[in-house]
């Protein structure tokens, strides 16, 4: 009888520790998968946005772009968006943006290899409206910024719509713009 119970305390003692250790990998695979997102925004020095520091939070609701003029600087992070709020994009909308990829250099000067991109991998939207906008993680002289997929050549046309801010982006409000969103 002693070693049938020492048989169940040791086979107790097995299925315990491979539950903590199966407890364990989950914990560092999830503290791995948030820690690449949060490695990103910390070895960040800054982000690309709209110009005037503007957020892109557009309540999922609300018609606060009904107009070319205002929705064209959302083209400039997306060059194959659709439409933005109220407004659909025309085949008649003269903008230099329009049809034309985002270029994204292998290295900080114009002779290096292009990639063409249509969308930012960092720009990302929320079913309620925020945008997060790309992130930069180097930058070379006044007008090249690395982004995620190479570097970026912000021209003076460029600057018309977005602008380079160091540090995060403000995200303060996200959770009451989310909040209306899953309320509303």
């Amino acid at each position: 009888m002693g070693m049938a119970i020492r048989f169940k305390v040791l086979h107790f003692n097995i299925l315990l520790y491979k539950r903590i250790f199966f407890i364990g990998v989950c914990v560092f695979s999830l503290s791995f998968l948030n820690g690449s997102q949060s490695y990103a925004m910390e070895n960040s020095i800054g982000y690309i946005g709209f110009k005037d520091n503007e957020l892109w939070a557009i309540q999922f609701n609300d018609c606060t772009v009904y107009e070319f003029n205002a929705a064209e600087k959302y083209l400039w992070f997306d060059r194959n968006l659709k439409s933005i709020s109220c407004y659909s994009f025309k085949e008649q909308d003269v903008s230099s943006l329009k049809g034309q990829p985002i270029e994204l250099f292998a290295e900080p000067k114009l002779g290096a290899k292009i990639n063409r991109v249509h969308s930012f991998k960092g720009l990302v939207l929320s079913k309620s409206g925020w945008g997060t906008f790309p992130l930069v993680f180097e930058r070379a002289g006044c007008h090249w910024y690395r982004v995620e997929g190479g570097w970026l050549y912000l021209t003076p046309a460029d600057k018309k719509f977005v602008s380079f801010y160091a540090g995060e982006q403000d995200l303060s409000g996200r959770s009451d713009h989310d909040n209306y969103f899953l309320h509303h």
